[in-house]
């Protein structure tokens, strides 16, 4: 369901009074009735103004959603190529600095990847985090992680 709401203004009635022929068993002289100034295509109450706006809201977001999972589905992937990074780290624990190294390993053939992180921390050792998989239409497959 699309729903398009171009213009929305609350419409004012007014009152116009207007002749009717009295009933047998009722005299009445005239009646009142209660007319809408002006009503367009475009104009609705408050409430529904709302739903309609909630509906196409909801509606939008799920096709947003929809459109976004199918082109990251769709999309190329073309990793980086092979490297190794190495870096310094620089920081404040309490009032004490520190130096910390780490290194990432990342290798790929077009089909596999490799990648390893290690950081060396100070009293503490070091801390390696290490995983591997497939390359595939949507991106990285792994089949470990450690």
């Amino acid at each position: 369901m699309r729903v398009r709401v171009a213009q929305w203004a609350p419409v004012t009635p007014t009152v116009s009074k207007a002749a009717v022929p009295a009933p047998d068993k009722a005299p009445m002289s005239d009646v009142t009735v209660l007319a809408p100034e002006r009503v367009s295509a475009g104009a609705v109450d408050a409430e529904s103004a709302t739903w309609i706006l909630a509906q196409a809201t909801a509606e939008s977001e799920s096709l947003l959603r929809s459109n976004a999972n199918e082109s990251l589905i769709q999309a190329p992937v073309k990793p980086p190529s092979s490297a190794r990074l190495q870096f310094d780290v620089l920081g404040k624990i309490k009032g004490f600095g520190y130096t910390v190294r780490g290194e990432l390993s990342w290798q790929q053939d077009g089909r596999q990847y490799q990648s390893r992180f290690e950081i060396g921390m100070p009293l503490l050792g070091s801390r390696v985090q290490t995983s591997q998989g497939q390359i595939g239409g949507g991106g990285l497959l792994p089949t470990r992680f450690g």
